[in-house]
């Protein structure tokens, strides 16, 4: 499997086997200089956003190789139907609205190490970037 179609597989959130991609090490990062994530904490947001989001997609929108990585471009769509607790981030719980939401989650440099993703890097800055955007997006900022 390329790395375009290793990609394409680990970001498939229908694919049970999609955290298998990621390498032990696994570390996202992003331009904002939030806390890095780590391969335990990474799937543990991921199974916060599946348990709010019942019909949760993940949407390539552009998908290239770049030196030894790959550049990828996505965002979330899904409809906030149950409550997000993020408590262990220190922001409460988030109440459902019902409503859909459309989340740019960006763009991303994905890094490989012996076959598996074990990095990527958020490069996305801005006021709809990071937390801050994807609090917005879920309406928990007032907006």
């Amino acid at each position: 499997m390329n790395r375009i179609e290793l990609v394409k597989t680990a970001f498939d959130l229908d694919n049970p086997d999609r955290f298998s991609y990621l390498s032990d090490d696994f570390q996202w990062t992003d331009e904002l200089g939030s806390p890095p994530m780590d391969r335990r904490t990474w799937l543990a947001m991921g199974d916060l956003m599946e348990s709010a989001f019942s019909d949760l997609s993940l949407v390539i929108e552009d998908i290239r190789e770049d030196g030894d990585g790959v550049v990828v471009r996505t965002h979330f769509a899904g409809t906030f139907s149950n409550d997000m607790d993020l408590s262990p981030l220190g922001l409460g719980v988030i109440p459902a609205t019902g409503k859909p939401v459309d989340f740019p989650s960006g763009t991303d440099l994905v890094c490989f190490d012996d076959g598996k993703i074990s990095e990527m890097h958020n490069r996305d800055t801005g006021p709809d970037a990071g937390m801050a955007g994807f609090l917005k997006a879920l309406g928990a900022n007032g907006s």
